[in-house]
């Protein structure tokens, strides 16, 4: 295991705790939502262009567990997906979810995700953990998601 990424990740939720986001608060405070669902979007990587994303997520408190499935243009040789392991942060005015995207396939990628809440929209950003030897369809971008009712 690389222990840079672990380094940083935890160098960002102590900064985090210190800005008054904490990962924990009692069920029903003010800033908590509901994440448990289907959420569906887009992505938009630097290398390979847009795609489409759909994050099924549970949530126990406020860790966040689920799946994830892109698919890149619409080009199904171009997809793929794996499972979704995070954490929300709660905030005053915004929530922020830090997630890591591990692809089904073993040797692709995994991926870094941090997105901010607006409603029932999640936007943000990836990046990929270390360095695989596959990061074929996804390098590195944005993303777009919407709760579905």
């Amino acid at each position: 295991m690389k222990l840079r990424p672990v380094l940083a990740l935890l160098a960002a939720a102590t900064l985090l705790a210190g800005c008054g986001l904490g990962g924990l608060g009692a069920p029903g405070t003010p800033g908590t939502f509901a994440y448990a669902g289907d959420w569906r979007g887009t992505v938009s990587d630097e290398v390979n262009g847009a795609g489409t994303l759909l994050v099924t997520l549970q949530q126990a408190d406020h860790a966040l567990t689920g799946t994830w499935h892109a698919v890149m243009g619409a080009d199904a040789a171009r997809a793929l997906g794996g499972t979704w392991a995070g954490q929300v942060f709660v905030g005053q005015d915004s929530d922020l979810l830090n997630g890591t995207l591990t692809p089904a396939v073993a040797g692709q990628c995994s991926y870094t995700l941090t997105l901010a809440r607006a409603n029932e929209q999640l936007s943000g950003t990836y990046v990929p953990v270390g360095t695989a030897p596959d990061c074929a369809h996804l390098v590195r971008g944005t993303v777009q998601l919407a709760k579905q009712q």
